[in-house]
């Protein structure tokens, strides 16, 4: 630019040198000259001002990635808090399951007891009363209940010969023996066919997500020992991971892994937490999961399906 000004300086200088006199172009000619300083100062200030500039905004960036780094580990570590928090409540639901079984049993113990001794003493009484009414019929005289003696054992030799009742003095037969004491059953255990879990596979199935979800959640609140308890958790992750809501389902699936940790839906789950960290861009923890998953279950169909989304990582 500076270049150009002086070249169309130079051109008007020329043509003015015919019409003014000399004094006036040596006063051109240091005006020219003051003219191409200023414009060199003004370039000078605008490079220093650049690399200010460069100098400022470079620290902002850095900064900014280091913000994205530490906002990445907050959500980590948020997601690991979420997922000891849901073990802790679990446990303790579980607990309080538990608790709450151990009464319902103690209950109907208790139960079959008073049952028990109320019939055993209904028995009893019936007993005195026959007891009362033979010794009636033999002539004995004296406090209706006799108290129990011990049996006397006797030396072994002639014995005599007990004599035979008479018509007179009937010994009415011997009642029948005591009831057994009732049994006391469990609690009946949940099949494999429970229509809440059916009907939120259904849901499923449908793409309702939303009501599947509420569904198999509320078949986990009232069976927590259902055989159907892992498959419900897991379908519980499966409905987040439909919605795209990669970090809920990352959850859900840990669930599966820690609290059903003997169930067959352990490699499954292990498989959709290494999709959803993919999903979420964090190869690292999806490579480390599905390297789990093949270590831990070699022979399992998840772990031919992690083999081959290993090695395009």
């Amino acid at each position: 630019m500076a270049r150009r000004v002086g070249a169309v300086l130079a051109c008007l200088l020329v043509l003015l040198t015919g019409c003014i006199t000399t004094e006036e172009a040596e006063l051109f000619r240091s005006d020219i000259r003051k003219l191409k300083r200023e414009i060199r100062r003004l370039r000078d200030e605008g490079g220093r001002r650049t690399k200010a500039l460069q100098s400022a905004v470079d620290p902002v960036a850095a900064r900014i990635q280091t913000l994205q780094k530490e906002l990445e580990a907050v959500r980590r570590t948020q997601a690991d808090f979420e997922s000891r928090l849901t073990r802790t409540q679990r446990e303790a639901a579980k607990a309080t399951g538990i608790a709450e079984e151990r009464d319902f049993r103690e209950r109907k113990i208790e139960k079959g007891l008073r049952e028990l001794k109320g019939g055993l003493e209904g028995r009893l009484a019936a007993l005195e009363k026959e007891l009362t009414l033979v010794k009636t019929n033999m002539g004995f005289k004296g406090p209706a209940v006799a108290p129990a003696r011990p049996i006397e054992i006797r030396p072994a030799g002639p014995t005599t010969p007990t004599p035979k009742p008479t018509a007179s003095s009937p010994i009415p037969p011997p009642t029948a023996a005591l009831p057994p004491p009732p049994t006391v059953t469990p609690p009946p255990a949940i099949s494999a066919d429970d229509r809440g879990h059916n009907a939120a596979l259904a849901l499923l199935k449908a793409g309702k997500w939303k009501e599947a979800r509420e569904k198999f959640q509320d078949v986990l609140r009232r069976f927590p020992t259902s055989p159907l308890a892992d498959d419900a958790q897991y379908w519980i992750g499966e409905t987040y991971y439909k919605e795209k809501r990669y970090d809920k389902a990352i959850l859900e699936f840990d669930k599966v892994v820690i609290n059903y940790a003997k169930g067959n839906r352990v490699p499954s789950a292990l498989l959709k937490q290494g999709f959803a960290f993919l999903a979420l861009g964090d190869k690292a923890s999806a490579k480390q999961l599905l390297t789990q998953l093949v270590k831990e279950y070699p022979d399992s169909e998840e772990a031919t399906k992690a083999k081959s989304r290993l090695s395009s990582l």
